[in-house]
């Protein structure tokens, strides 16, 4: 699947990344690679958590916090708002 990564340059969409603190390191460096081609891209690390944050051994209330942050962004729903940035 060599040059696979490239074609998310063309990604124009907001995107948000999550990652746990926790989490296996092949997870981290899979979203530092997307962090580097995605044009439109907030990746977050949520401290003290892994993989399985959304899950209800894991803490789904902090996932639920980012993600509503995330999509209530004016920007999100407006993409012409995000020039101004």
């Amino acid at each position: 699947m060599k040059g696979t990564l490239e074609h998310f340059k063309a990604v124009r969409a907001e995107v948000l990344l999550l990652g746990g603190s926790e989490s296996p390191s092949f997870l981290k460096h899979t979203l530092d690679a997307l962090s580097r081609v995605l044009p439109n891209v907030e990746r977050v690390e949520l401290q003290g958590l892994s993989h399985g944050a959304a899950l209800d051994g894991g803490k789904p209330e902090r996932v639920a916090q980012e993600l509503r942050r995330f999509f209530l962004q004016p920007e999100i729903h407006n993409p012409k708002l995000a020039d101004v940035r």
